[in-house]
């Protein structure tokens, strides 16, 4: 089996601070994808909160059905927080 590559995917800027989704950004992530006026944005379909909590540990595991990692955004001086793909 070969060898398994973990790289930091953490980075910052003066305003922003990115990081890999984890699963205690649920609360966010249920606002974000039961709302239809944003996820006619991102993917045009609105997910139940009991999709979001399945989903939740799979996206989490950076190992979606695209090996996708799903960010997690804030804003270093207002503390608003933004999840996305």
């Amino acid at each position: 089996m070969g060898m398994v590559r973990t790289m930091k995917l953490e980075f910052q800027s003066k305003r922003f601070h990115f990081r890999p989704l984890v699963e205690g950004d649920i609360d966010i992530e249920l606002a974000l994808w039961t709302d239809p006026e944003v996820v006619r944005f991102i993917a045009g379909e609105v997910s139940t909160a009991e999709e979001i909590r399945e989903l939740m540990p799979v996206v989490t595991k950076r190992a979606g059905r695209h090996r996708e990692v799903r960010l997690a955004c804030s804003h270093r001086n207002t503390n608003v927080r933004h999840c996305g793909c």
